[in-house]
């Protein structure tokens, strides 16, 4: 809601109307399906650990920022980080119909959107690896969350 809000008043700001803006692109215009159709690519290339696909469609100078790790540069960190971290154990599924795209002019678009993400097969394959005795469930990072 605050977004949307911030949105509306950079648009206004500017001589827009606010409405366009604030509600996001309608889902059957181009670039909306565009930006879908990406976002259905890297996640599924990230559900699968598509390493090869994920890489190809990071510049090589991301800067991604996470909650928890903070800032990390360049694509191959990127990659490290999803290999070692997600593949096979983390799950990501936009919830619904949340996606919103806000149009950039000249440069790009931004994605909002709510997802889930299902850690539950990382916790089936540890606990299954601890009925067997390995002490892998002890490094469960999900389960510290």
């Amino acid at each position: 809601m605050l977004l949307r809000m911030v949105l509306m008043l950079i648009d206004l700001a500017f001589g827009g109307s606010g409405q366009t803006i604030a509600d996001g692109l309608n889902p059957n215009s181009a670039i909306y399906q565009q930006v879908k159709a990406l976002d259905d690519r890297i996640f599924q290339a990230y559900n699968t650990c598509d390493l090869t696909t994920l890489a190809g469609m990071v510049d090589d100078n991301l800067e991604f920022y996470h909650d928890k790790t903070g800032l990390s540069l360049g694509r191959s960190s990127f990659i490290i980080a999803i290999k070692n971290n997600i593949c096979h154990k983390v799950k990501r599924e936009l919830v619904g119909s949340t996606l919103e795209v806000f149009p950039l002019q000249d440069y790009g678009a931004i994605e909002v959107g709510s997802l889930s993400l299902d850690a539950r097969r990382q916790l089936r394959s540890l606990v299954r690896s601890r009925a067997q005795g390995d002490q892998a469930f002890s490094r469960c990072s999900a389960c510290n969350s």
